[in-house]
């Protein structure tokens, strides 16, 4: 383990979990160093880059690969890139770790989340976003992999395809397919509106 791993994880394991919602600072951090390490050479320490696109003007995504363990309770992120060749950042909140949270923010336990944007509950935009997922193709390409597509300013199926080894697709369409069957489920709907017990300290939420 290098100096700077070293430092980085002794430093958060020193800090003390509470009730409260873990930062997202924190998350990208622990997520980023055990995903893609880090070095001086900025081309080896490069998080995947989303880059602005609607919803609705996607026509299909393929997913590429996700952001490896967040020890938070099980937050989900996928990496994808969309038919247009636009890379895009779909999240699922951990939704397993109870206590005090505040309610309706892209840090909230079980929201779901593209390119860092909040997903409102049962709206057309959640709905847009799981038939993507839904019928989204799968195929990783390992960090060399994205590191490859992000020197890229667009990126086309082809590439993917020549970067893609198989080796984690089937993983990957697990991860997929846990969100969809959470967001689709019952309990997505009342931990996404109302927290956990104890209650926010926001009102509950219609």
């Amino acid at each position: 383990m290098d100096r700077f791993h070293k430092w980085a994880f002794d430093f958060w394991s020193s800090v003390p979990l509470s009730d409260v919602a873990m930062p997202l600072h924190r998350i990208l951090l622990i997520s980023l160093v055990s995903t893609f390490g880090c070095s001086t050479d900025t081309e080896q320490s490069t998080p995947w880059i989303s880059q602005a696109i609607a919803l609705r003007n996607i026509d299909a995504i393929t997913i590429v690969e996700d952001g490896g363990l967040i020890q938070d309770g099980g937050t989900v992120e996928l990496y994808g890139v969309t038919k247009s060749g636009h890379r895009c950042f779909i999240r699922l909140n951990q939704h397993a770790l109870y206590g005090d949270y505040l309610l309706a923010t892209a840090e909230s336990p079980g929201r779901l989340c593209f390119n860092n944007q909040l997903i409102d509950v049962r709206s057309a935009d959640e709905e847009e976003l799981l038939r993507l997922l839904k019928n989204a193709e799968v195929k990783s390409v390992g960090l060399d992999g994205l590191r490859q597509l992000i020197k890229t300013k667009s990126n086309t199926t082809d590439q993917i395809r020549s970067l893609s080894y198989g080796s984690r697709d089937e993983y990957l369409q697990d991860r997929v397919d846990s969100i969809v069957d959470y967001v689709e489920s019952e309990r997505y709907v009342d931990v996404a509106r109302n927290g956990f017990p104890p209650y926010s300290k926001h009102d509950r939420q219609p």
